[in-house]
């Protein structure tokens, strides 16, 4: 997708243009069922999405923490930094990618960046995102 896409997305809403997001969870749609769906999205979609996820109590985790947890890291040591967590949860964001990259659409990772995040935890995430063809936006 081009590095471009957020600027394109707020120049059409600065401009109220029409858009149209689909999103479709990962873990309700069934694979088999791609290409019957695709023909029944409306002409005028934009976007695909592909997503889903429950929030508990409403938590939401850090990208990188969440990583980390994927990565088999206990909730009392997330603040350590810890690369080869960070490598095995990235993992998990490689399937949502796959997912996504199913619908013919190069997905943006957004990055969700809190302070205390160390900056080869960052490193690490976009390398791996970008080894897959992915760009990594830090938010």
């Amino acid at each position: 997708m081009e590095e471009n896409f957020y600027k394109n997305l707020l120049k059409s809403v600065a401009e109220k243009e029409k858009q149209l997001a689909i999103l479709i969870d990962p873990d309700k749609f069934n694979i088999s069922e791609t290409k019957p769906f695709l023909k029944k999205i409306p002409k005028e979609t934009t976007h695909l999405f592909v997503g889903g996820s429950t929030v508990a109590n409403g938590e939401t985790e850090a990208t990188v923490k969440a990583l980390k947890m994927n990565g088999g890291v206990n909730k009392e040591n997330l603040s350590n930094e810890n690369l080869s967590a960070v490598k095995e949860g990235c993992q998990n964001l490689k399937r949502h990618i796959e997912n996504i990259n199913i619908f013919g659409v190069t997905p943006i990772v957004a990055i969700n960046h809190f302070l205390n995040d160390s900056e080869l935890e960052i490193a690490e995430i976009v390398k791996f995102v970008n080894k897959l063809g992915t760009e990594a936006i830090l938010c």
